[in-house]
């Protein structure tokens, strides 16, 4: 087809040269491409194979040959890769991984987490409550003020060994440390008022079983049981002597069977090359002192006869 442009001067079409080559001529302009081989066209497919391409072998595990083919940003991810066989146990813990660290922060586990889930949890747990390496972490020590007989290393080591087990932070432990301090401190006090109460207590009942026995005599009854317990080495200021009725009341009747005279006899020996004096010390020394003190002993009544036994003997002593 001619134009404008291509009628020469004279007004004659210029010849159209884009007609077809005739069946046997050859358009000289233009060069076949070469034939591809086989093994180029592997080498092609081998270079446009996604690297995911056989991941999976037909009985649904993980390829994990293939792994080899991850571009390079994403080589750093085979030893996680590594450590799952199948892609639903991968899948698994890609989202208990999702779930650990939202919006906002660090969620729960699942019930069902599996074991990878539930170390990386732990792990990211203890990073952000910045959990020491080992219980010394905690540096749990005595305060200085607080009250050596109430301190327990043994149990402080315990107790941080149970809250570094748990992922505690060392702001929670130290916090918890000092209210269980403030709360032993407190309770010895309150034990302390206690046992001081209760000891009130029963010298007034002592008091009142001396005030029923001796009534107005009750100052000589005092004065007679200090002789009476010198009179058998006895300490009278001992306040398991003095402040016990039945013991002064026993006291007064020793005193009253030696008489005021011979209370001041010097020692005698007895059988075994002993004084009564010397067996009364040694009683007091023994379990018998304890459970004459404590009507509910078993060993009570025994402890009454032989205590009886070793008066009896004192006073025969003085008695010459």
């Amino acid at each position: 087809m001619s134009t404008i442009l291509s009628t020469d001067t004279a007004g004659n079409a210029a010849p159209d040269n884009t007609a077809p080559a005739s069946a046997g001529q050859s358009n000289q302009g233009q060069q076949s491409a070469p034939p591809i081989n086989q093994g180029q066209q592997a080498a092609a497919s081998a270079v446009q194979d996604p690297f995911w391409k056989d991941w999976l072998s037909t009985d649904g595990k993980l390829n994990k040959q293939a792994y080899s083919r991850l571009p390079e940003d994403l080589k750093a991810l085979q030893p996680t890769l590594d450590k799952y066989d199948d892609l639903p146990t991968l899948l698994r813990s890609f989202h208990h991984a999702q779930t650990l660290v939202g919006k906002k922060g660090l969620m729960p586990l699942e019930e069902n987490a599996p074991e990878e889930a539930r170390k990386e949890f732990d792990s990211r747990l203890r990073e952000v409550l910045k959990v020491p390496k080992d219980v010394e972490g905690y540096g749990f020590k005595k305060p200085d003020n607080f009250d050596e007989k109430l301190w327990d290393n043994d149990y402080a080591s315990q107790v941080a060994g149970i809250l570094h087990k748990h992922a505690v932070s060392p702001t929670a432990a130290k916090e918890l440390l000092e209210h269980n301090l403030k709360y032993m401190g407190e309770k010895a006090g309150q034990i302390g008022k206690q046992a001081e109460a209760q000891q009130q207590e029963w010298l007034q009942s002592q008091h009142k079983l001396l005030q029923e026995s001796f009534g107005a005599k009750m100052p000589e009854a005092i004065v007679a049981a200090q002789k009476g317990a010198r009179a058998l080495g006895l300490d009278p200021a001992d306040p398991d002597i003095g402040n016990n009725a039945k013991f002064i009341q026993a006291l007064v009747r020793v005193s009253d069977i030696i008489g005021e005279d011979k209370l001041a006899f010097a020692n005698n020996q007895s059988a075994g090359g002993k004084t009564a004096k010397e067996e009364m010390a040694e009683f007091q020394r023994g379990n018998l002192w304890a459970a004459l003190q404590d009507p509910m002993s078993a060993e009570h009544p025994r402890a009454q006869r032989e205590f009886s036994r070793i008066a009896a003997a004192i006073a025969k002593e003085k008695a010459g």
